[in-house]
């Protein structure tokens, strides 16, 4: 099928934050830090994206890590609704070829575009009618955050591109790379939750790893804010008893106390009451649930009975 000469393409971007009734950083975020909700299918001058950039200095960025955002927006300039088949790939360039990721990041097998709609408003000044018609062009607009994991932006790859497909016909195709992205590759064997010099760190079950017992490590980002020496025990690790304190605290080998930076409540789940207060544990890829699925978050239960979750962190 050949593109459709109705097809508009009003644009399709690919920065760092967007644009939706106010601005939304994404790069260095961690992975969905936003509840949003699509935005209308008409016409809005009021989302986009913005701070261009073809090229993401990823220095210290962790897997779960946000890098791009990219939208786009097709408005039909037809009389009536037209469906077509829209298909965003990432690909990657490996050893001298484009090569297509393992998923396409976005699939629209049966999209359907609104049509313009005339408005027809009458009014009478003295004695004579005057006739005004205002068209709004309908559209369909779109956005997604990409972000390090296995199958989308990782250490060994530097250049990418996303390719828009129109009825199986390439569209269009936006280029970028990634610098200095380097995070340990070494597999390891998972559930485990330890202090590493400044950091804490943890090994998730990961359904990446193809056995769901190992995977790489994770080097959890601390609060630069707090320090404070001790001669407490070295690699302990605790959940403080305070109801509006929402860190995990843990003693470096040099005996010096740090803390996490602020953990998030975890959705779907706000309260417990069938756990121990004080419980850490990892959530396997292959959970049922919605939210853990792929992500593999450190869970626990504070001396309030709340669950709370943990990642990598936000990059300073």
């Amino acid at each position: 099928m050949a593109v459709p000469s109705w097809f508009n393409l009003q644009w399709f971007n690919i920065w760092t934050w967007f644009y939706l009734k106010q601005s939304y950083p994404v790069y260095w975020k961690m992975f969905e830090p936003y509840n949003i909700s699509r935005p209308s299918y008409h016409w809005d001058t009021d989302f986009y994206t913005e701070w261009v950039t073809s090229s993401y200095d990823c220095s210290n960025f962790q897997q779960g890590n946000e890098v791009y955002a990219w939208t786009w927006c097709i408005s039909n300039q037809s009389s009536s609704s037209i469906s077509f088949r829209l298909v965003v790939y990432l690909d990657q360039y490996r050893d001298w070829y484009w090569v297509e990721s393992q998923t396409c990041v976005y699939d629209f097998w049966t999209q359907t575009v609104h049509w313009q709609v005339e408005t027809t408003t009458s009014h009478t000044v003295w004695d004579e009618t005057i006739t005004t018609t205002n068209t709004t062009t309908y559209a369909n607009c779109w956005y997604l955050r990409w972000w390090i994991d296995p199958d989308e932006i990782r250490p060994w790859i530097t250049q990418y591109r996303l390719r828009m497909q129109v009825n199986y016909e390439d569209y269009d195709t936006i280029y970028f790379s990634v610098s200095n992205l380097s995070f340990s590759t070494t597999v390891c064997n998972a559930a485990y939750l330890w202090v590493e010099w400044s950091n804490l760190c943890y090994v998730p079950p990961c359904i990446y790893s193809w056995s769901q017992n190992t995977w790489y490590k994770h080097k959890i980002q601390y609060d630069t804010w707090y320090s404070w020496a001790t001669w407490q025990t070295p690699w302990m690790i605790w959940i403080p008893e305070d109801s509006t304190d929402h860190h995990v605290y843990y003693v470096t080998e040099n005996w010096v106390v740090r803390r996490t930076k602020e953990t998030y409540a975890r959705p779907y789940s706000p309260s417990s009451t069938y756990s121990n207060t004080g419980s850490i544990w990892m959530t396997p890829s292959t959970s049922s649930s919605s939210e853990e699925t792929w992500y593999n978050y450190i869970c626990y239960i504070d001396w309030w009975w709340h669950r709370r979750r943990l990642w990598p962190g936000e990059v300073d």
